[in-house]
């Protein structure tokens, strides 16, 4: 059984003897088991999350190592400089890594830029 089926059968259970111990007039073990289902539902509900992958995507890597590699070669004053070399003339690597909308975009290739500290 799956740890994320596990917690949900954890917790239908509590919540049917915390049911049973309502109808027995027990409100002492009906509120742990109640307790205990609350429990499990917030374990349930961690485990939905998605992780993050960490590190850089592909993508990402190829996109800095570009850069990396044009900025060795223009050598730049600064990064907004660089940007605009970028935004002027930009190589067939660039353009297979970005689209028209984001090199025409006067933001996206700075924040990138200062973001990855490139």
């Amino acid at each position: 059984m799956r740890p994320k089926d596990q917690a949900k059968a954890l917790m239908a259970e509590n919540e049917r003897l915390a049911r049973a111990a309502e109808k027995q007039g027990n409100t002492e073990l009906a509120k742990v088991h109640w307790q205990l289902a609350y429990i499990n539902a917030q374990g349930a509900a961690i485990m939905n999350q998605p992780k993050k992958p960490k590190g850089h995507t592909k993508k990402t890597r190829q996109r800095i190592d570009t850069l990396k590699d044009l900025r060795a070669q223009l050598k730049p004053a600064n990064n907004e400089h660089f940007a605009a070399l970028i935004k002027e003339k930009p190589s067939k690597k660039v353009v297979n890594l970005w689209s028209k909308k984001q090199l025409t975009s006067d933001a996206t290739i700075l924040n990138f830029i200062k973001k990855y500290r490139v």
